[in-house]
């Protein structure tokens, strides 16, 4: 029998071993480039945004300071709804628009779109209950 000269020769897996941690290297590699790359970008356009806020309105440099500035904003308009309530028994929602609105439109500009967020804020913020289904009448809970 005639021997086919496989059994003298040796298979070295290690270059396989060697070529998988390589590939693995690179693609890590390109994953870390790439997150580095959306990290810069992302925050270029953070300090984009907070220059363009402080420009249009020094008072307002960041999204922070304009939620702060909503809160104060939807704080007082609540407490001139309370004040009004207290001032009367029932009050409606007619003369709650008609006195707070002007005031304190909370960026809205028809009352018909404040008063839907302002019903809101009323029932979830404020000891103020509605007196009846429709939203109509208003008063200071006991």
């Amino acid at each position: 029998m005639t021997s086919s000269g496989l059994e003298g020769a040796s298979v070295t897996p290690e270059i396989g071993i060697y070529l998988a941690v390589l590939g693995g290297l690179f693609i890590m590699g390109g994953a870390f480039l790439s997150f580095v790359r959306d990290l810069v970008y992302v925050s270029t356009l953070q300090s984009g945004r907070s220059e363009e806020n402080s420009d249009n309105n020094p008072e307002l440099s960041t999204l922070a300071d304009q939620a702060e500035e909503m809160d104060d904003e939807v704080q007082e308009m609540l407490k001139a709804c309370i004040r009004l309530a207290e001032g009367e028994n029932v009050v409606t929602d007619r003369e709650l628009k008609g006195s707070i609105y002007p005031d304190h439109t909370l960026g809205y500009e028809e009352s018909d779109e404040w008063w839907e967020e302002a019903e809101e804020l009323l029932e979830d913020q404020s000891p103020i209950t509605r007196l009846d289904s429709t939203g109509r009448r208003w008063s200071i809970s006991d």
